[in-house]
């Protein structure tokens, strides 16, 4: 492990900026239910909580520009790891270095580190205590779930196991399930995100000819269909006596359906009631793979899917998938194949509700044997929301569409899913709604045909299906279907719809197809073949124009294709098939994608070499947006497929210790403005790169790094990526030259320093550089300790360890136990000295007892020596901190050697309280944004509470952002702030009473002003849970709190709900009395004991306004001086400030016109009034303190408008 420098060299953080302007989605499988319209502006959410696969732990939020931003969470057991976060199409990944090898190899699901997605789909730490994945294996391969997990589902169609994996023991995971080299462990494939999975009849049944079918004795009588959805209401009348046999994959008690999905689709396919399904006469198999809220996982969907194809049925229902586009090889198209194959079955599933943008049917639809559906309206419109093709493949999907708009079906007892009619039926539109007709009518088919496959249902189904006029195939496939037709389809054509791959100026040669039509009759049939398609004449041929086919047999066909007649574009229509009373249509499409060309991008170190393999490179077209990313190999080369352009070419590379190969360097290159129009080759050389280097006037060393870069694409596109570094491992930081005006290239680089922490040298002899294990207590002050060689410290019998420092000869650990004894022996500090040469650190979770650090080979040779003595200088907390910023548009210029003046920096004077009323650690990280160059990503420093530093920042276009967090999750916030170079403050973190203000939140920024009414007669109420003494600040509750929010109006209760983030509450346009009342009650008193309980309620009068309007919330504000722990001294006469203001911005308040101040000292039981005094600039109010125990507070106060406000803070501040 690389040394720290601790004078005037610093090493260095890379910020990288990357957003793109193409979105690139992967969202939660959902049932293709059509959504409702959603407020343009929602409640804003509180910071999440999230645990990463690897074990980091995430505080993520949003910035004042609404942007994703995460910050790490210091636990106190390990140091911070190298991360990449990149923020793109506004979405955040947050990838640690540990698995880019993993992602690289196609090893690891990149989605594991997607965190927008993963607290859109629901599985921050709130709402799940274990990660949920999928881990497929080799062929005739699997293995014991690895440590820190549990097996939930064996999944046999894709030789699979879904796992939970304890977000407790996640690191403990990820250690048992990797090996060096970009291999998993325990003969692992894959490891794969579980994804989570949503669900997604009158005059419709009689639109795809049903009733037709039903004349002539089809109904589906006696086909198995199963559904997989939400469950059942057996007792439904349309469906009562149906279902044949029902299991539950989800965590509810039962297969009963509380949400209405899957009985308004099974109903569809099979209900008998007042309103028929397809298929009246089919049984019912219910598969219930998502909740009663309309969730579940991939993993029980795999689940429920292998279960129906055991069970038997014909035709297996989905009205659900992904919105992640997807080529059909995610595990649940791959297990929809393998069971059609193994089975017969025919899948049928929903395309999806996307529309109306192509590229969005996702996975399972994807699957290439699936019957995917879309939709349309009651007149064969295309549905807007139904998704389209094609795959990302370039595959034709879906192959054909069905009523899915306004479809009246079954209504759950008990449920409001949809538009409900009454009691027993509702309206709910999608492609879930449609996707059941076809299941009914693939039954009735069934019923038909009972010797036909789901293969040859499935070409029954597409060959007869009616064409719309306007619709592409990659919106409605071979068209919506005909049950009538289907029933009496006599020639079936395999394959039922012709897919390509995407072709390109590469491919060569002509595209043959087969095509073989079945005839099922006893007669011979003869066809008339058409190939209907755009695009260039000859691009489309058919070997034949006719053929005749003999009673019960095949006859072929080939259509060929000329990928180089064809420019780049999409090419889509159908093979016709008519004569003898036939028609069957085969939709067929091919993409002839744009032109690419080769970029290659060879990798060179620092010192030459060129070993840097799996370095991510990521490129960026500046006209168009689009983005490339790749990996270099083993020889240090990495190659991507780009259009032809104008890029921006970014690369961060790691340079290893020869000796130990642990990282020490990072060096960020690449080139922000290269012309690509053929093969192209942009050398990524690290030797030409600069050192990034920072000076300050203190004597300081690095504890934290950024380096980044940002720039903007003609496209509108802007593109952000952090490289967070640990600098206990780098110890220097490099910067290629780069400049461009085309892509407003900028680049930035961050120093977190402190005073150094511990100082060695021995007597009369070297300097030795100490790293401490990252748990270890720190020594504080001067030592001069006799140094007691150990060797392994497996046997300290006979030695004399008190006081003294033991010196262990390193032996690869674990480290726990004998460092234990050590310190049971009395020894007063341990150094393990390294067994080779080269960098050496220790990163475990030992927790020692004693200061524990490490020392290089070298260095342990000379502590060895006979009577030798260590002087160590240690500084347990320092008393400063600097955060300096550098950066420019050019990094060739002297801005990367930044020395610290006086003019360029602002000194904060800073003092952290502890709330706890003790001594606890507090977790403090700051933001800062330069240019366009922002912060990400954060990772939490520890504060030893109480405590007073003093904190210089960069002053000038720096923009920072500060938060200070409770074990509890609790945190704290600033406002953005600049500083003018040469200025102080003074900044207090959890001084004095800790309450609700109505001032407007800076977490939620993005979201609006503070508590307001709108022109729409709606009140937006943003608060701050909690305050401070610096109105700058704002809280938000943490693990377990209770929020409650309530309104009244003219004395009635309108609503009460749960407060946390930002809420949308209902007004009357007519003037009204309006109480709005928010309790907060915190639940971990022993990280928080003061302000344990508050209860604020605001009265005010309001009508309607015809802009958005600030309230006249009033807001009490504390000024009390107490000590670091919140404690002020008890037994006698204590006087403290109060202010009354209303929200900034507020209209239609008045002048405060008096305050009465009340307080308890038995947690609120009895109130004795105190006494208050108006002054200039608000009231003095006096009490009279009890020896110990503490004081609660309640105020009124009122304005001459007739606005008033009571606050009830309980443990407001504490006695000593």
């Amino acid at each position: 492990m690389p040394r720290r420098r601790y004078v005037a060299t610093a090493a260095v953080c890379t910020v990288l900026a990357v957003t793109a302007a193409v979105p690139a989605v992967s969202s939660p499988v959902q049932a293709a239910t059509a959504a409702g319209a959603a407020m343009a502006d929602g409640p804003a959410e509180q910071p999440r909580t999230l645990t990463l696969v690897t074990g980091e732990t995430l505080s993520v939020s949003s910035d004042a520009e609404g942007r994703t931003t995460a910050t790490l969470l210091n636990d106190g057991q390990g140091r911070a790891p190298d991360v990449t976060a990149r923020y793109m199409d506004g979405e955040l990944h947050v990838i640690p270095d540990t698995a880019v090898p993993y992602i690289a190899e196609g090893r690891l699901d990149p989605e594991l580190f997607n965190v927008t997605k993963l607290i859109a789909y629901g599985y921050d730490d709130a709402h799940q205590d274990a990660i949920p994945l999928i881990a497929t294996y080799g062929k005739d391969k699997r293995a014991a779930a690895p440590e820190g997990s549990t097996k939930q589902h064996t999944l046999e169609s894709i030789n699979a196991v879904a796992l939970a994996a304890d977000k407790d023991e996640a690191a403990r995971f990820w250690g048992d399930a990797t090996e060096s080299g970009g291999e998993l462990a325990d003969s692992i494939d894959k490891l794969w995100l579980d994804k989570p999975v949503e669900a997604s009849l009158d005059t419709s049944v009689p639109q795809i000819g049903a009733p037709e079918a039903w004349a002539g004795g089809k109904d589906g009588k006696g086909v198995a269909v199963a559904v997989l959805d939400t469950g059942i209401d057996a007792q439904h009348p349309d469906v009562a006596g149906k279902i044949k046999e029902a299991k539950n994959f989800t965590t509810d008690a039962s297969v009963a359906d509380g949400h209405g999905h899957g009985t308004h689709v099974a109903a569809t396919v099979a209900g008998n009631g007042t309103k028929k399904g397809v298929a009246p006469g089919a049984d019912l198999y219910i598969g219930k793979v998502l909740d009663n809220r309309g969730g579940g996982s991939t993993s029980a969907v795999l689940a429920g899917m292998e279960w129906a194809a055991a069970s038997g049925a014909k035709i297996i229902s989905m009205s659900l998938g992904s919105t992640a586009p997807s080529d059909g090889t995610d595990p649940m198209s791959q297990a929809v194949d393998r069971l059609s194959a193994s089975s017969g079955a025919l899948f049928v599933i929903a395309a999806g509700n996307e529309g109306p943008k192509d590229d969005t049917v996702g996975s399972p639809g994807a699957a290439a044997s699936a019957l995917t559906v879309g939709a349309v309206d009651k007149k064969d419109g295309l549905a807007s929301f139904s998704s389209r093709g094609p795959l990302a493949n370039g595959g034709l999907k879906p192959e054909v569409t069905a009523p899915g708009v306004a479809i009246v079906a079954a209504r759950a007892k008990g449920t409001a899913m949809g538009t409900p009619v009454d009691a027993n039926y509702t309206s709910a539109s999608g492609t879930s709604m449609a996707t059941p007709h076809v299941s009914g009518a693939a039954a009735i088919v069934a019923q038909a045909h009972p010797d036909w496959t789901g293969r040859q249902i499935k070409a029954a189904l597409v060959g007869s299906a009616k064409s719309m006029a306007g619709q592409t195939v990659y919106q409605q496939g071979s068209g919506r279907i005909q049950v009538p037709q289907a029933v009496g389809q006599q020639v079936l054509a395999s394959p039922a719809s012709l897919s390509y791959d995407m072709v390109s100026d590469e491919t060569t040669g002509k595209i043959a197809r087969s095509l073989t039509y079945r005839n099922t009759t006893d007669k011979a049939l003869s066809l008339s073949l058409k190939a209907e398609f755009n695009g260039p004449v000859g691009l489309f041929t058919l070997a034949d124009d006719a053929l005749t086919i003999p009673a019960g047999g095949t006859a072929q066909t080939t259509l060929n294709i000329d990928p180089a007649l064809a420019t780049a574009g999409r090419y889509q229509g159908a093979v016709v098939a008519t004569g003898d009373g036939v028609t069957v249509r085969t939709p067929g499409a091919i993409i002839k994608d744009k032109p690419y060309v080769r970029m290659t991008l060879p990798i060179t170190g620092r010192d030459g070499s060129a070993e840097h393999q799996r370095t991510t490179v990521y490129a960026v077209n500046l006209s168009t947006g689009e983005r490339f990313q790749g990996y270099a190999d083993r020889q240090g080369e990495a190659s991507l497929r780009v259009t032809p352009g104008t890029y921006a070419v970014m690369a961060s590379i790691v340079g290893l210790d020869p000796d130990s190969g642990v990282p020490r360097e990072r060096i960020l290159a690449g080139d922000p403005e290269v012309a690509v129009a053929g093969p192209t080759t942009v050398p990524l050389d690290a030797r030409v790169a600069r050192k990034v280097d920072v000076t300050t006037d203190r004597k300081s060393e690095t504890r934290g790094m950024r380096i980044g870069y940002a720039f903007r694409s003609q496209a509108g596109g802007y593109y952000t990526t952090m490289h967070h570094v640990n600098e206990e491992w780098i110890d220097d930081l490099y910067i290629t030259p780069m400049k461009s005006e085309a892509s407003r290239f900028e680049w930035s680089a961050r120093f977190i320093r402190y005073e150094e922490d511990l100082g060695a040298r021995v007597e009369d002899g070297p300097s030795v550089d100490p790293i401490y294990f990252d748990n270890a207590p720190r020594l504080d002050g001067r030592h001069s300790l006799e140094v007691v060689p150990v060797g392994d410290a497996s046997d300290l019998t006979g030695l004399d360890l008190t006081g003294k420092l033991a010196l262990v000869d390193d032996f690869g650990g674990p480290y726990s136990a004998r460092l234990a004894a050590l310190a049971e022996a009395g020894a007063k500090a341990v150094a393990i000295a390294a067994s080779g040469p080269g960098l050496f650190a220790v990163d475990d979770n030992s927790r020692p007892t004693v200061p524990t650090f490490t020392v290089t080979q070298a260095e342990g040779a000379a502590l060895r020596k006979p009577g030798t003595v260590l002087n160590l200088h240690g500084v347990a907390v320092s008393p400063f901190t600097y955060d300096l910023v550098t950066g420019g548009k050019d990094s060739g210029t002297d801005k990367v050697r930044y020395r610290q003046g006086a003019d360029a920096i602002a000194k904060i004077d800073t003092r952290y309280y502890a709330p706890a009323g003790r001594n606890q650690n507090l977790n403090e990280s700051r933001g800062a944004s330069l240019g366009g160059v922002w912060s990400v990503f954060e990772s939490d420093r520890i504060v030893a509470a109480p405590l007073r530093r003093d904190e210089w920042v960069t002053a000038g276009e720096v923009s920072w952002d500060h938060e200070v967090a409770l074990a509890d999750r609790t945190r704290f916030y600033s406002q953005d702030i600049g500083y003018e170079g040469g200025t102080r403050r003074t900044e207090d973190w959890y001084r004095g009473v800790l309450a609700p203000t109505g001032d407007p939140n800076p977490v939620y920024r993005s979201f609006g002003s503070p508590v307001s009414r709108t022109s729409a007669d709606q009140m937006r109420a943003v608060f701050r849970e909690f305050g401070d003494s610096d109105p700058t600040h704002a809280g938000l509750a943490g693990t377990g709190d209770v929020n409650v929010l309530t309104l009244h109006r003219d004395g009635q209760l309108v609503v009460k709900q749960s407060a946390f983030g930002g809420q949308r509450l209902p007004m009357v346009p007519q003037e009204a009395e309006y109480v709005l009342t928010l309790d907060t009650k915190r639940d971990r008193e022993r990280f928080w004991k003061r302000s344990t309980r508050t209860t604020t309620a605001w009265t005010f009068t309001s009508s309607h306004v015809d802009k958005d309007t600030v309230l006249p919330l009033l807001v009490p504000r504390y000024d009390l001086d107490t000590d670091g722990h919140g404690k002020v001294r008890g037994g006698g006469e204590f006087a403290f400030g109060l202010t009354i203001g209303a929200q900034s911005g507020a209209e239609l308040s008045g002048p405060v016109a008096g305050a009465e101040v009340s307080v308890s000292y038995d947690g609120g039981v009895t109130w004795t009034k105190a006494d208050v005094e108006r002054e200039r600039r608000g009231f003095e109010v006096e009490v009279d303190h009890p020896a110990t125990g503490s004081v609660s507070l309640k105020v009124k106060a009122w304005d001459t408008a007739g606005n008033s406000v009571e606050q009830t803070v309980l443990n407001a501040y504490l006695l000593k």
